[in-house]
């Protein structure tokens, strides 16, 4: 299992246990090109974790769209879908975990200052650093209901609906 994998279900688990009367699934997708995805899967399936929170295989047969509109949050490192999140009314979380071996380094090399800059003002996008701070973030926007999907006009939401479906 990957230590971003474990790092990212620490913080996940701190939410869980600070939300008892709510039921959290995370769901793993890894990338399709990822030679260890099976590995990951397969680890996260098989971790023991609290009981109010499961650990689901989001990858095929289910398609992206269906795996993101059943999500609340899109937590990645690199991913696109992190960017499309505030178009389909989800919000996003960009993991920079920081120390040796954790993406911190990479997200910092791979998006550059003024990106993530640009980042950290975008409503719906926020960056953790550490477990503990994807837990915070976590807790944070779960008591807000789900914004709106960024269009002009419901018309406008409807036909983001339909396209990124």
């Amino acid at each position: 299992m990957s230590l971003t994998f474990e790092k990212t279900l620490a913080g996940i688990e701190t939410f869980a246990h600070t939300e008892t009367r709510r039921e959290i699934a995370l769901i793993v997708r890894p990338h399709p090109r990822d030679p260890d995805k099976e590995k990951l899967v397969n680890a996260g399936e098989s971790e023991q974790v609290l009981g109010n929170l499961s650990i689901k295989n989001g990858s095929g047969p289910a398609p992206l769209n269906g795996v993101v509109y059943a999500s609340d949050v899109i937590v990645s490192i690199a991913g696109t879908e992190n960017f499309f999140a505030p178009a389909r009314g989800r919000r996003s979380i960009f993991l920079a975990y920081d120390g040796p071996g954790f993406a911190g380094d990479a997200f910092r090399s791979f998006y550059g200052p003024e990106l993530i800059s640009a980042m950290q003002r975008m409503s719906g996008v926020f960056i953790a650093s550490s477990p503990a701070e994807l837990a915070t973030i976590l807790e944070r926007i779960s008591k807000e209901p789900l914004p709106e999907p960024k269009g002009a006009s419901t018309v406008t939401a409807g036909i983001l609906d339909r396209v990124l479906k």
